[in-house]
């Protein structure tokens, strides 16, 4: 009982109080004030709800449970539920939620994660920003689409094994991908808000100048400290780092317009190949012609490439 009226608590404070602390403080404002909500590495730290299929039983949660079995030498396992809970019917609600055609496919083991409360947040934001004005600018690992199994753990710099991930409660950093399609679904039910995106890290950075701020600091730098911009510098826009994986996705009123770099896809593709021709600066590679190499899609280059294109 005690967990459960902490947990309460926890909630009503963080999804549901936050909003009536700040509505009457934007009630006593006499003018408009734009809000720009940042949410870095936010949303996958917010709760998920997995779900698992199983051919006799239909969709099950996966649940935490105390181990009773000494010989697994574990404090806690993850079970199942005997079969369709209230989360399954409200949370999952697999009818609408897959087509006949992903129905037909499934198959025992198969699972799917939902954070309910990111949706929840991310529309009441847009709420927010319609009335007020503003932008959301969200960055975080994940893609524009949904993940199976995506959870995972990191205590002292280093990453649990999926069979230890319950093991240490409070002293772990728990994370699950985003679905940023799903948040981009969830912002755009508010009428005259858009979501643009995502777009890797790499990309925004490159179009956002980095490759200029680099070249200015490299003109400074002694060969020591040259090597490690070079390094940090990879290490944030590399495809096969933190380049792709890591995403920026912006949601604004629509009325506002595209925002650079967050436009469409046809808008981007305009770009010629003469403006990623030549490296932008004297590290290893710019990000634009890294993905070229890679044969990775076509990406927008920084602003920096088209000033000397």
């Amino acid at each position: 009982q005690r967990q459960m009226c902490i947990r309460d608590r926890y909630e009503n404070y963080l999804f549901e109080d936050f909003g009536n602390l700040i509505r009457p403080q934007l009630e006593q404002t006499t003018e408009t004030v734009p809000i720009i909500a940042i949410a870095h590495e936010f949303f996958d730290a917010l709760p998920v709800h997995i779900f698992q299929y199983d051919s006799e039983q239909g969709w099950c949660e996966k649940l935490v449970n105390i181990c009773h079995d000494i010989s697994k030498g574990k404090n806690f396992e993850f079970i199942t539920s005997n079969g369709e809970n209230e989360n399954v019917k409200k949370i999952l609600n697999p009818e609408k939620m897959f087509a006949k055609e992903i129905k037909e496919n499934l198959k025992t083991g198969d699972i799917v994660e939902i954070s309910p409360k990111s949706l929840v947040l991310m529309n009441s934001l847009s709420e927010l920003i319609k009335k007020q004005n503003g932008a959301i600018l969200s960055i975080d690992y994940g893609e524009n689409h949904g993940f199976s199994n995506s959870i995972r753990a990191i205590r002292n710099h280093k990453f649990i094994p999926e069979e230890y991930l319950l093991e240490f409660p409070g002293e772990v950093d728990l994370s699950a991908y985003v679905n940023f399609s799903a948040l981009a679904r969830a912002a755009q039910k508010v009428e005259g808000i858009k979501a643009y995106g995502p777009i890797p890290q790499g990309l925004f950075l490159e179009s956002m100048g980095i490759n200029a701020r680099l070249e200015t600091l490299l003109k400074k730098a002694n060969s020591e400290v040259a090597k490690r911009l070079e390094s940090e510098y990879m290490r944030l826009v590399a495809p096969e780092q933190m380049g792709s994986i890591f995403k920026f996705q912006y949601v604004g009123p629509q009325k506002n317009g595209e925002i650079f770099p967050f436009m469409e896809e046809e808008q981007q593709q305009v770009l010629s190949l003469i403006h990623i021709s030549e490296p932008t600066r004297q590290a290893e590679i710019s990000y634009a012609v890294f993905c070229l190499k890679k044969k990775k899609i076509l990406l927008l280059v920084s602003t920096y490439a088209l000033l000397l294109s």
